[in-house]
């Protein structure tokens, strides 16, 4: 970020070659299994999520650094000596730095640049204190923060490595200079820039860098003796003409530095590398060895293996091969004393004021903006650079231990000992989490099959901001039972222009699965007839109970809209838990991009004396016992799920869109349990009229033939076929003869399957 007056030597750091190399370290010998990094953790030392209404005091705008140098102008004036502290760069305009361009709100530090014509500040006309205060004159302003080397006890407190990460947004105006960095404002030392983004035409793109800054200054910790300076410079990635140029298209990344983007910077013992959003585009050894690869080249149709040689910089990693190892030229150097300050900035490149002079002469105008969400500073040992770790263990709590049952079928509590405030639950994939609390929480198992590894999880902070939380689980989680709790709500409507849902909840194959208890299954329901939302001025609100239910009739609308909203509520000894869903009329089809798992239904019963004398006689072939004919519940449930069964040859196509839905599964045409819907696979198109594209999922085996079949809602196959399987290619199928209707396509490879609804329409 520094700008120096002398000439740089502009080159990739590996391949400069200086005119002075015996000033530079020389190779090293490591020994065999030896280890160059560094395995202690990294400990957070600093943070700051800029969650108040004023800069914290943690930074200071103030660009000072020891007794020799408070009284010089440029990067370096004495706050005492006028109402700002401000810095002039002589090179880049003028520019100098305001406090006044800081504002820190809604958790986010903004430092503002502007064009003002009128800036003023004053400074020593040299760096005696004795000399008087002249006035000096700058277009353009703007900002810095930066951490103090020294605290009050005037302990040295710099960074001398560190993994240093900030969350922010860079302005993007022709001759901005925002910045995320470090030096140590004395010299011919380090810099190292986190991030540094200089805009304008053919200038660096959102880069990081390592500089050694030269001539080395004989009292300061710096080995180099360059003749040079030297840059270790590497682009950010997704920054090309293609990225830009194709930005918009699925999968494809660009780097727009004005968008939100967290920067991580690790300078450690023997690597420096890079994060642009937890993605490392680039690293650097200490240590490295050059060597040779032949790229091959066809000429006149023969091939030359050792065509184009390259040098390669093979980088040490962290356990080298024994043998002699160059150093990297300029890697920063790692002492015990702290070196650098961090700072965060925006300045200006050199044409930046004659431009803006041009284009507003004695207007004032704001250029742009440098936003900063959070900074974090970690260290491997915070106390060699006087730091002291935020996170310590003797910060948190206790650990409390969780207690609770290893079977959960369907549901277990669990209890927190001692219970920790400020935490929350987790769990894994098989399991909804309810009944949260600090003391405990109760896990219901979600639909699906037998499993075992299951676990839930409690964490906890030290209150502390910016310190990670800690955790305690319970693993080993089990249930041998395939369980399904599937909620579907088929609309019924007359042709007395009268409308009803059936909800219908398969909680589990066997209703006592807790032995000795009966889940009791209440539901609150809100229809809107007429709309397509949700509207409490006009919802229509019932409490239903049991597992299979129906709605009271409703008058069907002209428009054929409605709303439903239903929550279902799930009592047994384990304690009870909830679901909820919402279904609206909206769209001619129903939604398969937006949910390729759930089937929402419509039924059109167009005799209903017909459909009712069916249902009376599959209730009437239902066995059941004494006990069970004296289960008003068991009875209600049975009733409501024959009319159910009973609505198959009523379902049609429907418009129907969900906001929240909820898995529909078909039967299995083998077996007796119900079988989730996957959809790793793609189809289309999707509703078919009669040729069908199949894409498998990754998880299918190259060039072993796919069992293809087609299932309707009962679980019968209409359509069936072997496909030959070859990965890249698709797959086709001719449903020309399937009869319009909703559909499970399931395909079956070994004991790999994988489904997926689709629809088949008439041409």
């Amino acid at each position: 970020m520094k700008q120096k007056l002398t000439a740089t030597l502009g080159c990739l750091v590996f391949s400069c070659a200086l005119s002075a190399q015996t000033n530079w370290l020389p190779p090293v010998t490591l020994p065999a299994n030896s280890n160059a990094c560094d395995p202690s953790a990294w400990k957070l030392v600093f943070y700051d999520d800029f969650n108040g209404t004023a800069l914290s005091n943690k930074w200071t705008t103030q660009v000072m650094y020891d007794e020799g140098w408070v009284c010089r102008g440029g990067w370096n004036v004495q706050r005492s000596e006028h109402p700002y502290h401000t810095g002039a760069r002589e090179s880049a305009g003028p520019s100098i730095f305001k406090d006044e361009n800081i504002y820190v709100s809604n958790g986010i530090c903004k430092m503002y640049q502007w064009y003002d014509p009128n800036s003023s500040w004053t400074v020593r006309d040299s760096s005696a204190c004795d000399h008087p205060l002249v006035t000096q004159y700058a277009d353009l302003t703007t900002a810095m923060i930066r951490l103090p080397q020294e605290g009050a006890d005037r302990v040295r407190k710099g960074y001398s490595s560190g993994r240093f990460q900030a969350r922010m947004k860079q302005p993007n105006f022709q001759g901005a200079w925002p910045a995320f960095w470090m030096w140590p404002g004395r010299g011919g030392v380090d810099e190292i820039d986190m991030t540094e983004a200089w805009a304008g035409p053919g200038l660096h793109p959102v880069h990081f860098n390592a500089v050694a800054w030269s001539p080395a200054i004989a009292n300061l910790p710096n080995p180099y003796n360059l003749p040079n300076d030297v840059h270790m410079n590497r682009d950010y990635p997704y920054q090309s003409w293609l990225n830009y140029l194709f930005r918009s298209f699925p999968g494809v990344k660009y780097l727009n530095k004005e968008d939100w983007h967290t920067y991580t910077y690790e300078w450690d013992t023997a690597s420096i590398s890079a994060q642009l959003d937890n993605e490392t585009p680039a690293k650097i050894w200490k240590y490295y060895k050059t060597q040779t690869y032949f790229h091959g080249q066809y000429i006149n149709g023969q091939w030359y293996p050792y065509y184009n040689p390259y040098t390669v910089v093979v980088g040490s990693g962290c356990n080298p091969g024994n043998g002699s190892w160059q150093i990297t030229s300029g890697y920063p150097w790692n002492n015990d004393t702290a070196n650098c300050d961090v700072r965060i900035s925006s300045g200006y490149t050199g044409e930046a004021r004659d431009k803006y002079h041009n284009m507003y002469g004695i207007g004032v105008h704001l250029l742009g903006t440098l936003e900063v969400d959070f900074v974090k500073i970690w260290q491997r040992h915070p106390e060699k650079d006087n730091h002291t770790e935020v996170c310590a263990d003797n910060t948190y709590p206790a650990p409390p231990t969780i207690s609770g049952p290893s079977e959960v079928c369907p549901i277990g509590q669990y209890t927190l000992s001692p219970a920790v405030s400020g935490g929350y639950w987790d769990a894994s994939y098989q399991f909804a989490l309810s009944s949260t609390s600090s003391s405990g929480a109760t896990l219901s198992k979600n639909a699906g099959p037998s499993f075992n590894g299951g676990w839930i999880s409690y964490h906890y902070s030290n209150g502390i901001e910016g310190c990670p939380y800690k955790s305690v689980s319970q693993g080993y989680l089990y249930c041998n039972q395939s369980t399904d709790w599937v909620v579907a709500s088929p609309y019924v409507a007359t042709n007395r222009n009268e409308s009803r849902f059936h909800l219908i909840s398969e909680l589990y194959f066997k209703r006592d699965v807790i032995s000795g208890t009966t889940p009791v299954v209440t539901w609150n329901v809100s229809i809107n007839p007429g709309r397509d939302s949700y509207d409490a001025r006009t919802a229509q609100n019932y409490t239903l109970r049991g597992q299979f239910v129906s709605t009271p009739v409703f008058p069907t609308p002209v428009n054929g809209s409605y709303n439903l909203r239903w929550t279902m509520n799930v009592t047994d000894a384990s304690g009870t838990w909830s679901r909820s869903g919402e279904r609206n009329s909206t769209t001619p089809l129903m939604q398969q991009k937006t949910d390729p798992n759930t089937f929402y239904l419509n039924a059109y019963i167009d005799d209903e004396d017909s459909y009712d004398a069916v249902v009376a006689d599959n209730v009437a072939s239902n066995m059941v016992s004494e006990d069970e004919y004296g289960d008003n519940l068991f009875m209600d449930e049975l009733i409501e799920k024959k009319r159910m069964d009973a609505l198959e040859p009523y379902l049609i196509t429907d418009g129907l869109t969900s906001s929240r839905p909820t898995s529909l599964n078909m039967p299995d045409s083998n077996a007796n349990e119900l079988s989730a819907i996957k959809s790793n696979l793609k189809v289309y198109p999707n509703p078919i009229t009669s040729d069908i594209t199949i894409i498998a999922g990754s998880d299918f085996k190259d060039r072993v033939d796919i069992e293809l079949n087609i299932y309707d809602l009962l679980g019968r196959s209409v359509y069936s076929n072997v496909l030959h399987y070859q990965k890249g290619n698709l797959m086709k199928a001719d449903l020309s003869k399937v009869p319009s209707g909703n559909y499970i396509l399931k395909l079956r490879q070994g004991n790999n399957e994988e489904h997926i609804k689709i629809t088949k329409t008439e041409e």
